[in-house]
């Protein structure tokens, strides 16, 4: 039995698919490499914009408070009464179990690195006031680094895991709180570690696409920087002195 071919249709060549073929793969060429290229630019675009979230917040912790603050703080709740349940982002928790220091906005950082921070404890007014007095929540960031392999708040929270509880840059690396003098490292300590860069102020920084940052169980930070031109950050502190960034 044969088959009639109604008037006008034709089937497709082995010739137009290929050409039809070819076309696809030269316009996905064109698309994926423009496509990549917005994507990196929307994460610029992102963090420029939390470099200066971030920097706002501790501006407002140090106006309300007197005190910088670790950024594994920023999104502290408030102080928790007896019989509450425990949780990362508690800054109950953030004295229990890593009890950090603080930058005092009233003193030199220099001075501060020399002669010791406060930490957040019982034994100063203001440090006092500070942790039952807390006004933050200062950050509401949906992204955090807490570990390999952890994804949500551990039931239990240790020192380990509070440091670990810091804001990420869109490439998936901490934030970082720069001074003049070093790093500060997870529990707010001024330490010696130092960048390329040249920091004369507070500053929050993004190592960008190219850098890498993790935080031990033990709180220290490690970084490699290969390359500083797609660094991002923005000063803060000195009470508008001055307020360029870099991006």
């Amino acid at each position: 039995m044969s088959m009639i071919r109604k008037a006008g249709q034709r089937g497709v060549t082995l010739t137009e698919l290929l050409v039809v073929l070819a076309i696809i793969g030269l316009l996905a060429t064109i698309a994926v490499p423009v496509y990549v290229n917005k994507m990196e630019q929307a994460k610029y675009r992102t963090a420029q914009h939390e470099v200066r979230e971030l920097a706002n917040a501790e501006e407002v912790c140090g106006i309300l408070h007197g005190y910088y603050v670790p950024l594994s703080m920023l999104d502290d709740l408030p102080y928790r009464a007896a019989n509450r349940p425990s949780s990362v982002d508690d800054i109950q928790n953030s004295r229990d179990n890593l009890e950090p220091y603080m930058i005092n906005t009233g003193v030199p950082i220099r001075d501060q690195r020399t002669t010791g921070q406060d930490r957040l404890t019982d034994d100063i007014k203001s440090v006092q006031n500070l942790y039952y007095g807390w006004q933050g929540p200062f950050i509401n960031f949906k992204r955090y680094y807490m570990g390999p392999g952890i994804f949500t708040e551990p039931a239990n929270p240790n020192p380990a895991n509070v440091a670990r509880d810091y804001p990420l840059d869109p490439w998936g690396n901490p934030y970082l709180m720069m001074t003049e003098l070093g790093v500060v490292d997870p529990d707010g300590f001024i330490t010696t570690t130092q960048l390329d860069h040249s920091f004369d102020r507070l500053t929050i920084l993004s190592l960008g696409p190219d850098g890498s940052t993790s935080i031990s169980g033990s709180g220290q930070i490690t970084i490699s920087n290969p390359d500083t031109v797609d660094d991002i950050w923005v000063y803060f502190g000195a009470s508008g002195l001055r307020t360029e960034t870099y991006y």
